[in-house]
């Protein structure tokens, strides 16, 4: 009871604040599309190939006759793949080199271009639990690499990137001599060091080994993890890709659900959106969206007054859509558009008598049409 108090409270300064009308201005689909179709090319000019395949998809979700605009949605789609693969394929050179930190960045880059990349899905979540027991210091020789002293404790260079994440090396290529570094052993895994040559390192930290690499404890794990998606975000709303910001932003909030910056652009990347669908006279997506704006930043008096003006819209023109039907005796049709209003607002105007008085129509007709038949019948008979 409280709450509603509180929202009402805000709905009335807002409502004097500001007074203004919203205008609506009605648009056909040829030219909505088109103007998805130019926004599309704006992005194709600029490299953003993800952005330029939502607005092809719009722009032919809105007109599905456009040959061109599908024309353009599929070569876009494998520009995608193309550009997707690429980032796949340098990720893995710059892992086998052992460059981890750019290798991370690319398979990140080859995720956001294709999202379900099944081979970049695998190497960035699949995920071991291990526990290091102890570590041996180990001192850089000239010319010795990172995957030669893997193979001299482990036996096996695919343990290379285990000892470069426990030293924070990112760039395997960069050691020098006299570097000292640590080589954990790691409970279950062999481990080739004389006990004499052993310093024992007590942890009772559990650390997570990445199929790409990267070996962290659970903690810090999802700070990186926030931190990435966070990043990714902000630099998805700077494009304009509101929609996929909100996914990047809803993902590091589970990873840090009070990251104040996070909040604030979800509630900016919300708003954004709902702007854009409310242009688009997408009405009850655009009202969904401030609403969600709402729950960031409570005391958004744009967002309440936007609402107010969607569903009185809203239910005006479907209210005079059913009216003008009725008066073309589409009876149904009639009925569908004050269902729309009624399930919106059961009070607005007479919409509830509107539709009883429609149905009673309709019922009489069928009831005519039935007794004509029986009539019809008898006739014959």
């Amino acid at each position: 009871m409280k709450k509603n108090t509180h929202l009402t409270t805000i709905t009335l300064f807002c409502a004097l604040l500001v007074g203004c009308a919203l205008p609506l201005t009605k648009k056909s689909p040829e030219r909505i599309s088109e103007e998805y179709l130019r926004m599309g090319e704006a992005y194709e000019q600029e490299g953003e190939w993800v952005g330029a395949l939502k607005q092809y998809t719009l722009a032919l979700t809105v007109n599905p006759s456009g040959q061109e605009t599908r024309k353009r949605l599929e070569r876009v789609k494998r520009e995608i793949k193309e550009k997707a693969r690429q980032h796949y394929e340098t990720g893995l050179e710059l892992y086998r080199e052992g460059i981890y930190g750019r290798a991370h960045r690319e398979f990140l880059n080859a995720l956001r271009l294709r999202p379900d990349y099944p081979e970049v899905i695998k190497i960035l979540t699949t995920r071991e639990r291990a526990q290091v027991k102890r570590y041996v210091i180990h001192i850089i020789r000239s010319g010795e690499t990172l995957s030669r002293v893997a193979m001299q404790y482990y036996g096996d260079m695919k343990n290379t990137p285990i000892i470069a994440k426990y030293n924070d090396i990112t760039d395997a290529t960069r050691l020098y001599p006299g570097q000292e570094i640590k080589v954990p052993e790691i409970v279950g895994q062999t481990f080739l060091a004389e006990e004499k040559n052993v310093e024992t390192a007590e942890t009772k930290t559990t650390y997570t080994l990445e199929a790409g690499g990267t070996f962290e404890s659970k903690e810090q794990e999802y700070q990186d993890q926030g931190a990435i998606y966070r990043d990714h975000g902000i630099d998805l709303f700077g494009k304009k890709q509101y929609e996929e910001a909100i996914v990047a932003f809803n993902k590091a909030l589970k990873a840090d659900p009070q990251d104040k910056l996070v909040l604030e652009y979800a509630y900016k990347s919300h708003f954004a959106s709902a702007v854009d669908l409310y242009e688009k006279e997408d009405l009850l997506k655009a009202r969904d969206e401030f609403q969600k704006s709402l729950q960031y930043k409570e005391d958004c008096c744009e967002c309440i007054e936007y609402i107010g003006k969607i569903e009185e819209s809203y239910k005006d023109t479907h209210y005079k859509m059913g009216i003008e039907y009725f008066g073309k005796e589409q009876l149904n049709e009639a009925i569908r558009e004050w269902e729309m209003v009624q399930a919106m607002d059961p009070n607005y105007k007479r919409v509830n008598d509107l539709i009883e008085k429609a149905e009673t129509i309709l019922k009489n007709i069928e009831r005519l049409k039935q007794d004509l038949e029986e009539e019809g019948v008898e006739e014959t008979e």
